[in-house]
């Protein structure tokens, strides 16, 4: 006998039932609570409670665009070395556009020679044709040159073609660094332009 609000005394021996939990409760979705399913199937793509959007691949730059553009630009569209139009190799060695038939006689002097349209380019040889280019390289490389007395070479005269080409990088007959970069050169410029001014100015007080 048990007095009138005490919970009834359970049998000796007999074990206690089992919590009852309410449904669902401490699951997931997926039937298990993310703890019990371990650190892989919580956190992986595509599950319940560690589900991400996958991230757009980033494109890769295509330095062959780069180069094919450079290759059009009205400094470019004249080969390097002789009148031929819209060259279409690349010359690494000294960061040029040429002709077919000067692109064959730079490989014959070990320079670096690869295809505008056909080749692979690095980002390095990338910004490099665009430090360059023809206008640049001439720059140098022709700085005292006179048509008259070496008139250009005939782009369909291949031996003309190579007698010009070594004189112009092998003897370098024809090179100054004095217009290397256009950058220093106004720097350098400077002062020449104030004793320029002075010896002016002197000449006229004379």
């Amino acid at each position: 006998a048990h007095h009138r609000g005490e919970a009834p005394s359970r049998p000796q021996g007999r074990p206690a039932p089992p919590p009852v939990c309410s449904p669902g409760a401490g699951l997931s979705r997926g039937g298990l609570h993310p703890e019990a399913r371990g650190p892989e199937s919580a956190s992986s793509p595509g599950s319940w409670g560690g589900a991400r959007e996958a991230m757009p691949a980033k494109k890769a730059p295509n330095f062959e665009r780069v180069v094919r553009d450079l290759s059009r630009l009205p400094g470019n569209k004249q080969c390097a070395d002789c009148p031929e139009k819209l060259p279409q190799y690349a010359n690494l060695t000294f960061n040029t556009f040429v002709c077919t038939k000067c692109s064959g006689i730079h490989r014959s002097l070990q320079h670096k020679i690869k295809g505008v349209s056909m080749s692979i380019f690095t980002e390095e040889e990338a910004k490099a044709l665009k430090r360059g280019g023809n206008e640049r390289c001439n720059a140098r490389y022709l700085a005292r040159y006179n048509p008259r007395d070496y008139p250009p070479p005939n782009p369909n005269d291949v031996n003309a073609l190579r007698d010009f080409i070594a004189k112009k990088y092998t003897e370098r007959r024809w090179y100054s660094d004095a217009v290397a970069d256009p950058a220093p050169e106004e720097t350098k410029a400077a002062p020449v332009n104030r004793q320029a001014s002075r010896s002016s100015v002197s000449s006229q007080g004379s």
